[in-house]
C-alpha cells in the first residue's frame, strides 16, 4: 500500500500494521505498537479492528490483494515462466510482502480464521496460474494440481530464499523460470 493511497485512519492503521509485521513478524508485533506507530490512540484503532486477528486478517487481505493483482499482471504476459518471474522479482524488490506471505502462511496452521483467508489467497492464485497454462502442458484434468504444484514449488523457494544468508538460494528461481519456459 502506498502513501498515496492512505486517505482514511482505518487505512492508515492498515498500512502501519503491514509496515510493522513485515519488519518484526506476527509474534512480536502488538496493538499498542501499531498504535503508537501510525499516530492514533489505542482505543481509536480497537474502535476500527475490535481485535488483533481482526486487524491482522485486514492486512492478510490487503497483501492477497497486492499479490493476486501482481499475479494476473504476470500471467497476462503470456509466458508461463511470467510466475516464476513475478517470485523472483518480488523476493528481490519487494521481500516485505514475501516475508508477510510466508508469516501468514505458518500462522495460519494454528489460527483457524488466518487458515481460511490462506487458503482463500492459494487457491486464487493457483487459479490464476491454471487459467494461463498453456494447453498440452499437462493433461486437462490435472491442470489444477499442476497450478497448485507450481504455485507450491515458487512459494517453497521464496521460504528458501528467506532462510539463507544474503538469499543465495535465488538461484532456485532462476532455474523455476527455466523449466517453465520450456514449457512456451
Amino acid at each position: 500500500m502506498t502513501s498515496n493511497t492512505v486517505n482514511t485512519q482505518p487505512e492508515r492503521i492498515l498500512a502501519t500494521a503491514f509496515e510493522c509485521l513485515s519488519a518484526g513478524g506476527y509474534a512480536n508485533v502488538t496493538m499498542r505498537h501499531i498504535a503508537e506507530r501510525a499516530g492514533v490512540a489505542l482505543s481509536q484503532l480497537t474502535y476500527y479492528f475490535k481485535t488483533k486477528e481482526a486487524l491482522f486478517i485486514g492486512v492478510i487481505n490487503m497483501m492477497a490483494e497486492q499479490i493476486m493483482t501482481e499475479t494476473e499482471a504476470a500471467m497476462n504476459q503470456g509466458r508461463l515462466a511470467s510466475v516464476a518471474e513475478l517470485f523472483r522479482k518480488l523476493n528481490r524488490d519487494k521481500p516485505n510482502l514475501i516475508r508477510l506471505f510466508i508469516d501468514f502462511s505458518a500462522q495460519s496452521v494454528w489460527v483457524p480464521s488466518f487458515r481460511q483467508h490462506l487458503d482463500r489467497l492459494f487457491v486464487s492464485v493457483a487459479g490464476i496460474i491454471e487459467r494461463h497454462l498453456p494447453r498440452g502442458v499437462v493433461a486437462g484434468d490435472k491442470q489444477q494440481p499442476a497450478s497448485k504444484l507450481i504455485l507450491g514449488a515458487l512459494f517453497g523457494a521464496s521460504v528458501q530464499i528467506m532462510l539463507s544468508p544474503d538469499g543465495e538460494n535465488a538461484e532456485t528461481l532462476n532455474l523455476a523460470e527455466e523449466i517453465l519456459s520450456l514449457h512456451e
